[in-house]
């Protein structure tokens, strides 16, 4: 899947005739550059993904997505998810070497956060690493979501942090 914002010195109609194979509306209205639209997933799946701040998606909108198998590596936060806004998501499977096993910061809505991880890279007790905290969710706000299952090398196997939770079942 690649994305193309059109706000780019040579992308033009042209390049659309020639490469696309297939042209996605949000809704009839206009964005210019086409920056934040790119950052919008609806029924996607990210799954076995591999990076330094959210593994699945860093800074993303998605809806009624699946997010699976992701890793945020290093010193990294966030395995699936990082700074990102969740609504209706599985959140499921996901690691980080460091905090927030399945999500990082950001805003997660009738989500399943479940079976995320969150350990150190090197464990702390051997003289290493950075502590693994909140398996499920590091920080950010969770509303009306499933917290299931998580764990952490520290502390909040399903949450962790200072934001805020809202209707959730852990």
């Amino acid at each position: 899947l690649i994305l193309l914002c059109g706000h780019y010195e040579g992308v033009d109609r042209r390049i659309v005739d020639e490469i696309v194979d297939e042209e996605i509306s949000l809704g009839d209205f206009v964005l210019t550059g086409g920056e934040i639209p790119a950052c919008v997933l609806v029924d996607c799946r990210l799954r076995d993904n591999e990076g330094s701040y959210g593994g699945g998606a860093y800074c993303s909108i998605l809806t009624n997505c699946t997010v699976t198998g992701n890793l945020a590596k290093g010193t990294a936060q966030g395995g699936g998810l990082y700074n990102c806004t969740s609504v209706c998501c599985r959140i499921v499977g996901n690691r980080s070497y460091a905090q927030g096993g399945g999500t990082y910061g950001g805003l997660s809505v009738g989500c399943l956060i479940a079976g995320n991880n969150s350990c150190a890279l090197d464990p702390p007790s051997s003289g290493g690493g950075i502590p693994g905290y909140g398996g499920g969710a590091y920080d950010g706000n969770l509303v009306d979501c499933v917290v299931s299952n998580n764990t952490a090398w520290y502390w909040g196997g399903g949450y962790y942090g200072s934001g805020t939770t809202k209707n959730c079942i852990f």
